[in-house]
């Protein structure tokens, strides 16, 4: 039989005649949902005062007005058309919500940001403007006055977007060259 070497607390003193001693031992239990803090998250509307950020918002309102000129769908055309513009409205308004929230900063993930809004502002504009054209030759034979009126915001927004994708090509690039894997 092995005898236990190990390190053990001292034995608990014998109390002195005339004093009692105690022990208390409080055991605290806590139920319910574990809380998770967000305090990563920060509000940050500096984004929007630069050319990037401005042209976020412009291609945010131009979406609005080419969804509220395009609709409702009278031409098969147009279900093209406010298929891309509510598609690309939606994907802006992510990209809106990570730069507003800083949740690009925030993150401790090794995420391509630059390069993933790239690519989607790249495709973004060339689908606007096949949908522009689109939209354009499926209202020239009609009095659709509205739909007119979406193709024409619909050109405007793939400027935007045209503008947007360089930006981020010049962003892509600076980042490209100063970090090997892309990640900002």
């Amino acid at each position: 039989m092995m005898r236990d070497e190990g390190v053990h607390p001292p034995p608990p003193k014998p109390a002195e005649p005339g004093h009692m001693t105690s022990t208390t031992t409080t055991t605290t239990t806590t139920s319910g949902p574990k809380v998770v803090t967000l305090d990563w998250i920060k509000l940050d509307v500096n984004y929007f005062k630069t050319i990037p950020g401005i042209l976020k918002i412009v291609e945010f309102v131009f979406g609005i007005i080419c969804m509220a000129c395009g609709a409702p769908a009278k031409l098969s055309a147009t279900h093209f058309f406010l298929f891309v513009v509510v598609l690309t409205f939606l994907i802006t308004s992510f990209w809106i919500l990570i730069y507003l929230f800083a949740i690009r900063e925030g993150l401790i993930l090794r995420i391509p940001w630059i390069t993933l809004e790239f690519y989607y502002t790249t495709g973004a504009t060339a689908f606007y403007f096949i949908a522009m054209v689109v939209q354009f030759i499926a209202v020239s034979g009609y009095d659709y006055p509205s739909g007119t009126a979406a193709a024409v915001f619909a050109l405007f927004n793939t400027v935007v977007y045209g503008a947007a994708t360089f930006f981020l090509f010049k962003d892509w690039r600076s980042s490209a060259s100063s970090s090997p894997n892309n990640v900002p």
